[in-house]
């Protein structure tokens, strides 16, 4: 005389993925986009495709796209990045 089997809920675990696109710190919209600098392969280039806030940051290897994002509004704030749209250089990003 068995008793009734009980199902086990399966929990499905979300898996997070970093964002490809970030808020910009000026405009308060989502069009922040890293990519790499076709002059210096060496360099990144954060920007901000609404308002043209942007900021160059050499290249780290163990650097994602987020890192250079959070240096890039930390410069912002910091009032390193120029307010007029042109690139400044943002500084070396540490190790």
């Amino acid at each position: 005389m068995g008793g009734r089997r009980r199902r086990r809920k399966v929990v499905k675990r979300v898996v997070r993925r970093t964002p490809k696109v970030f808020k910009c710190p000026r405009c308060d919209n989502i069009s922040v986009t890293v990519i790499e600098d076709e002059e210096n392969p060496e360099q990144v280039v954060v920007l901000c495709s609404v308002c043209g806030l942007k900021a160059k940051f050499n290249k780290v290897k163990k650097y994602e796209n987020v890192h250079y994002y959070n240096k890039f509004v930390d410069c912002y704030y910091m009032g390193e990045v120029s307010e007029a749209g042109e690139a400044s250089e943002g500084g070396e990003v540490p190790e």
